[in-house]
């Protein structure tokens, strides 16, 4: 079986540098789409230090983040592969089994065989324990179930099954879908540190058609107070390592770390 995940990528080397030596071992190839990196990213894939990367497509910046026009591209390229299976995902992600790190491709292979055509994943947001360490996949042991509605995260599908991705920002898929019963995680590495966590959110700007259509709502009001990584919080959990899996999912949030009542106390005061 051919498995094909589609990478939109923006100055995401160091997690390339992760992500990718993850789907060569799940036997998974990689596209990326690269939107005007300026970090090395290109070079890295024609040096070959980033592994099983199959093809690159340019998606020039525009100076803000465009989800719409990224799916658009994403949906234009799974048309033009050849793949039985095909991944959407970004480079923070982590995609894998319900019970370990891996089986991603163990799964897919499980959910064809039975005739699903899609996979629904469950998020775990990994934050770093020490804010000022790099090194995702030792020191993002602390995390939180993000579920705003379920069956909401709908990112590996059969490519013969022609679904579309919906109006929910690829999220959810559209279509004749036959979901398969097993709740896999992703695993969202949504920031490294405490400095990227600034440098990745404070200013970043929003396509116009993004904002016409309802996304990124949560995204538009952050200050440096509510960047903070927090250590504790009612749905803030631990695990001993980032490549482990809880034993059992915890209650569900359906808010991000910075809109907690702890990152916003006015807001919350106002609201009491």
């Amino acid at each position: 079986m051919r498995i094909t995940a589609i990478l939109c990528v923006r100055n995401e080397l160091p997690y390339l540098r992760h992500v990718l030596p993850y789907l060569a071992d799940e036997d998974i190839e990689a596209v990326i789409i690269d939107n005007g990196s300026t970090d090395g990213t290109a070079q890295a894939i024609r040096d070959g230090s980033l592994p099983n990367v199959i093809g690159v497509e340019s998606f020039p910046y525009s100076g803000s983040f465009d989800l719409s026009r990224q799916l658009e591209l994403k949906w234009a390229l799974a048309k033009t592969l050849t793949s039985d299976w095909v991944i959407h995902q970004d480079a923070d992600e982590i995609l894998h089994a319900p019970d370990r790190w891996g089986g991603l491709r163990h799964h897919i292979e499980t959910a064809e065989s039975a005739g699903f055509n899609v996979l629904n994943f469950d998020e775990l947001v990994m934050l770093p324990a020490d804010p000022s360490r790099d090194d995702v996949l030792r020191n993002n042991r602390n995390y939180y179930f993000f579920e705003p509605k379920p069956m909401r995260l709908m990112r590996a599908w059969r490519r013969a099954a022609r679904l579309g991705p919906g109006k929910s920002g690829g999220h959810t898929l559209e279509g004749a879908l036959n979901v398969y019963p097993e709740r896999m995680i992703m695993k969202h590495f949504i920031v490294r540190t405490q400095e990227h966590a600034y440098e990745k959110y404070l200013h970043r700007t929003f396509s116009s058609t993004d904002l016409e259509k309802g996304w990124h709502r949560n995204r538009l009001n952050f200050t440096i107070e509510n960047l903070r990584i927090p250590e504790t919080g009612a749905h803030l959990h631990s695990l001993a390592s980032p490549l482990h899996v809880p034993e059992q999912r915890p209650a569900p949030t359906r808010t991000h770390f910075w809109e907690w009542p702890e990152a916003n106390p006015m807001a919350a005061t106002a609201w009491c």
